[in-house]
Protein backbone atom coordinates (compact mmCIF):
# COMPACT_ATOMS: atom_id res chain seq x y z
CA UNK A 1 0.00 0.00 0.00
CA UNK A 2 1.00 3.06 -0.55
CA UNK A 3 1.04 4.08 3.16
CA UNK A 4 3.18 1.59 3.32
CA UNK A 5 5.92 2.94 0.65
CA UNK A 6 5.19 6.19 2.75
CA UNK A 7 6.57 5.16 5.49
CA UNK A 8 9.57 3.23 3.93
CA UNK A 9 10.10 6.44 2.04
CA UNK A 10 10.06 8.60 5.23
CA UNK A 11 12.41 5.81 7.22
CA UNK A 12 15.06 6.34 4.39
CA UNK A 13 15.15 9.63 4.62
CA UNK A 14 15.63 9.89 8.18
CA UNK A 15 18.51 7.29 8.12
CA UNK A 16 20.38 7.12 5.08
CA UNK A 17 23.56 9.19 5.05
CA UNK A 18 23.90 12.57 3.64
CA UNK A 19 25.03 11.85 -0.35
CA UNK A 20 22.99 8.70 -0.41
CA UNK A 21 22.04 8.04 -3.99
CA UNK A 22 18.60 6.47 -2.63
CA UNK A 23 17.84 10.23 -1.06
CA UNK A 24 15.98 11.02 -4.23
CA UNK A 25 14.10 8.16 -3.88
CA UNK A 26 12.42 9.08 -0.16
CA UNK A 27 9.70 10.94 -0.93
CA UNK A 28 6.31 9.98 -2.97
CA UNK A 29 6.28 11.40 -6.31
CA UNK A 30 3.28 14.24 -6.43
CA UNK A 31 0.75 11.84 -7.88
CA UNK A 32 1.24 9.08 -5.25
CA UNK A 33 1.23 11.75 -2.66
CA UNK A 34 -2.06 12.98 -3.69
CA UNK A 35 -3.14 9.21 -4.20
CA UNK A 36 -2.33 8.99 -0.69
CA UNK A 37 -3.96 11.90 0.93
CA UNK A 38 -6.93 10.33 -1.03
CA UNK A 39 -6.76 7.39 0.90
CA UNK A 40 -6.07 5.24 -2.14
CA UNK A 41 -4.02 2.96 -0.59
CA UNK A 42 -4.12 -0.39 -2.71
CA UNK A 43 -6.39 -3.36 -2.51
CA UNK A 44 -6.72 -2.85 1.29
CA UNK A 45 -8.97 0.61 0.71
CA UNK A 46 -10.55 -0.86 -2.36
CA UNK A 47 -7.71 0.49 -4.83
CA UNK A 48 -4.83 1.95 -5.09
CA UNK A 49 -3.61 1.88 -9.11
CA UNK A 50 -6.07 -0.78 -10.00
CA UNK A 51 -9.20 -1.61 -8.36
CA UNK A 52 -12.11 -4.47 -9.13
CA UNK A 53 -15.43 -3.39 -9.95
CA UNK A 54 -18.56 -5.41 -9.08
CA UNK A 55 -21.26 -5.49 -12.34
CA UNK A 56 -24.82 -5.87 -12.35
CA UNK A 57 -24.83 -9.35 -13.16
CA UNK A 58 -22.40 -10.37 -10.55
CA UNK A 59 -19.23 -10.69 -12.40
CA UNK A 60 -15.99 -8.38 -11.79
CA UNK A 61 -14.04 -5.81 -14.16
CA UNK A 62 -10.74 -4.76 -13.38
CA UNK A 63 -10.00 -0.64 -13.54
CA UNK A 64 -6.82 1.35 -13.89
CA UNK A 65 -5.96 4.80 -12.44
CA UNK A 66 -4.82 7.16 -14.76
CA UNK A 67 -2.77 9.79 -12.47
CA UNK A 68 -1.96 12.48 -14.91
CA UNK A 69 -5.82 13.00 -15.15
CA UNK A 70 -6.88 11.32 -12.35
CA UNK A 71 -9.84 9.04 -13.55
CA UNK A 72 -10.28 5.27 -13.53
CA UNK A 73 -10.46 3.82 -16.94
CA UNK A 74 -11.20 -0.16 -18.05
CA UNK A 75 -7.79 -2.10 -17.82
CA UNK A 76 -5.90 -3.47 -20.93
CA UNK A 77 -4.56 -6.70 -21.49
CA UNK A 78 -0.62 -6.22 -22.28
CA UNK A 79 1.02 -9.32 -23.88
CA UNK A 80 4.88 -8.71 -23.90
CA UNK A 81 6.74 -10.37 -26.72
CA UNK A 82 9.65 -12.08 -25.50
CA UNK A 83 12.15 -9.76 -26.18
CA UNK A 84 10.54 -7.28 -23.69
CA UNK A 85 9.90 -9.94 -21.05
CA UNK A 86 13.17 -11.06 -20.40
CA UNK A 87 15.38 -8.75 -18.78
CA UNK A 88 18.38 -9.83 -21.23
CA UNK A 89 17.17 -9.43 -24.04
CA UNK A 90 15.05 -6.29 -22.64
CA UNK A 91 17.82 -4.09 -22.42
CA UNK A 92 20.60 -4.78 -24.46
CA UNK A 93 19.53 -6.36 -27.72
CA UNK A 94 16.75 -6.33 -30.71
CA UNK A 95 13.86 -4.44 -30.40
CA UNK A 96 13.82 -4.24 -26.67
CA UNK A 97 17.01 -2.07 -26.34
CA UNK A 98 15.22 0.78 -28.28
CA UNK A 99 11.61 0.24 -27.62
CA UNK A 100 9.99 3.02 -24.67
CA UNK A 101 9.76 -0.48 -22.40
CA UNK A 102 13.86 -0.59 -22.33
CA UNK A 103 14.27 3.12 -21.35
CA UNK A 104 11.69 2.70 -18.72
CA UNK A 105 13.39 -0.75 -16.94
CA UNK A 106 16.89 0.70 -17.82
CA UNK A 107 15.83 3.81 -15.67
CA UNK A 108 14.00 1.86 -12.95
CA UNK A 109 15.67 -1.73 -12.40
CA UNK A 110 18.96 -0.85 -13.87
CA UNK A 111 19.37 1.97 -11.23
CA UNK A 112 18.27 -0.04 -8.48
CA UNK A 113 20.62 -2.79 -9.96
CA UNK A 114 23.59 -0.42 -9.88
CA UNK A 115 22.81 0.77 -5.82
CA UNK A 116 22.72 -3.20 -5.17
CA UNK A 117 26.30 -3.69 -6.37
CA UNK A 118 27.78 -0.52 -4.43
CA UNK A 119 26.09 -1.78 -1.02
CA UNK A 120 28.90 -4.31 -0.46
CA UNK A 121 30.26 -4.72 1.93
CA UNK A 122 28.62 -1.50 3.49
CA UNK A 123 25.15 -2.86 4.51
CA UNK A 124 26.43 -6.75 4.07
CA UNK A 125 29.30 -8.90 3.80
CA UNK A 126 28.41 -10.26 0.63
CA UNK A 127 26.46 -10.47 -2.48
CA UNK A 128 24.27 -13.63 -0.93
CA UNK A 129 22.60 -11.63 1.65
CA UNK A 130 21.61 -8.64 -0.65
CA UNK A 131 20.23 -11.04 -3.36
CA UNK A 132 18.62 -12.94 -0.01
CA UNK A 133 17.27 -9.73 1.41
CA UNK A 134 15.79 -9.18 -1.62
CA UNK A 135 13.95 -12.93 -2.63
CA UNK A 136 12.88 -13.73 0.95
CA UNK A 137 11.82 -10.03 1.91
CA UNK A 138 10.41 -8.71 -0.82
CA UNK A 139 9.21 -11.46 -3.31
CA UNK A 140 12.20 -11.26 -6.17
CA UNK A 141 12.32 -13.94 -8.56
CA UNK A 142 16.20 -13.57 -8.32
CA UNK A 143 18.49 -11.08 -6.18
CA UNK A 144 20.37 -7.93 -7.72
CA UNK A 145 23.53 -10.08 -8.47
CA UNK A 146 21.82 -13.07 -9.81
CA UNK A 147 19.92 -10.55 -12.23
CA UNK A 148 23.16 -9.33 -13.41
CA UNK A 149 24.20 -12.34 -14.10
CA UNK A 150 21.48 -13.08 -16.11
CA UNK A 151 22.00 -10.00 -17.71
CA UNK A 152 25.84 -9.83 -18.27
CA UNK A 153 27.70 -7.73 -15.82
CA UNK A 154 30.21 -7.02 -18.67
CA UNK A 155 27.44 -5.62 -19.98
CA UNK A 156 26.84 -3.13 -17.47
CA UNK A 157 30.20 -2.10 -17.17
CA UNK A 158 30.80 -1.02 -20.95
CA UNK A 159 27.29 0.89 -20.46
CA UNK A 160 28.79 2.92 -17.74
CA UNK A 161 32.33 2.87 -19.12
CA UNK A 162 30.67 4.53 -22.51
CA UNK A 163 28.58 7.31 -20.62
CA UNK A 164 31.46 8.11 -18.16
CA UNK A 165 30.33 6.52 -14.88
CA UNK A 166 32.68 4.93 -12.07
CA UNK A 167 31.60 1.80 -11.49
CA UNK A 168 30.42 0.44 -8.35
CA UNK A 169 32.01 -1.33 -6.28
CA UNK A 170 31.30 -5.04 -6.47
CA UNK A 171 30.96 -4.11 -10.32
CA UNK A 172 34.55 -2.73 -10.11
CA UNK A 173 35.67 -5.83 -8.15
CA UNK A 174 34.27 -7.99 -10.83
CA UNK A 175 36.25 -6.01 -13.44
CA UNK A 176 39.42 -6.17 -11.26
CA UNK A 177 39.30 -9.92 -11.13
CA UNK A 178 39.04 -10.21 -14.42
CA UNK A 179 35.79 -12.78 -13.92
CA UNK A 180 32.57 -12.71 -16.53
CA UNK A 181 29.93 -13.56 -13.30
CA UNK A 182 29.12 -12.70 -10.05
CA UNK A 183 28.11 -16.96 -9.37
CA UNK A 184 29.93 -19.99 -10.81
CA UNK A 185 29.52 -23.31 -10.23
CA UNK A 186 25.46 -23.27 -10.77
CA UNK A 187 25.19 -20.72 -8.15
CA UNK A 188 27.53 -22.98 -5.36
CA UNK A 189 29.99 -19.95 -5.40
CA UNK A 190 29.84 -16.48 -5.24
CA UNK A 191 32.12 -13.97 -6.10
CA UNK A 192 33.24 -11.85 -2.94
CA UNK A 193 34.41 -8.62 -2.04
CA UNK A 194 38.24 -9.15 -2.38
CA UNK A 195 37.72 -10.79 -5.62
CA UNK A 196 38.17 -14.73 -4.14
CA UNK A 197 35.32 -16.83 -5.16
CA UNK A 198 33.44 -18.44 -2.41
CA UNK A 199 30.89 -21.14 -1.27
CA UNK A 200 27.55 -20.49 -0.85
CA UNK A 201 26.14 -20.71 2.30
CA UNK A 202 23.48 -23.05 3.37
CA UNK A 203 20.11 -21.11 3.59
Amino acid sequence: GLDVMDLVARNLAANLAPGDPGLKFATLPTAEAEMLARGQLGRKSGGGFYKMTKNDDGSRSKETFDPEKNVWRPAIEVTLTEDLSRAETLLFSGRGAKSPEAEFVTKVLGGTLLYAAGLVPEIADDIVNIDRAMRWGFAWKDGPFQLMDRIGPKKLIARLDEKGRPLPKMLQVLKDAGETNFYRNNGAEFLGVDGVWAKVPAE
